[in-house]
């Protein structure tokens, strides 16, 4: 993809249980499946003529690029740990009645009844 369109320059790969659009999830997903020591720099690929950030304007307009991969790790990768659950999925298991005391206890505030 970053080689298609000039002007990415962060590519994050997720899991089918991440919904792309949801930037919520894919920081989720970042936060806790990747490592900073696991990405992929690509440097001196096709930039955009227009980009600020090149410390070099030239004819080439070559920039750097970054993939994430933000996927559950295969246990080849070294990982041989089952992938934790998320806090949601712990909270609903260990107390199925926390979420909806909360949303009880405060509806007013939750749907926009009571202002702060």
């Amino acid at each position: 993809m970053a080689a298609i369109v000039p002007i990415y320059k962060l590519i994050v790969v997720v899991d089918e249980d991440v919904d792309v659009l949801d930037t919520l999830q894919v920081d989720n997903a970042i936060a806790a499946r990747w490592q900073p020591e696991d990405a992929y720099a690509i440097v001196g690929g096709r930039g955009m003529p227009l980009d600020p950030s090149l410390a070099e304007q030239g004819p080439t307009f070559k920039g750097s690029k970054m993939v994430i991969d933000a996927t559950k790790p295969f246990p080849e990768e070294g990982r041989e740990t089952p992938f934790s659950k998320r806090n949601r999925e712990w909270l609903d298991e260990l107390a199925p009645d926390a979420i909806s005391a909360v949303d009880k206890k405060y509806a007013d505030i939750i749907n926009g009844g009571k202002k702060w």
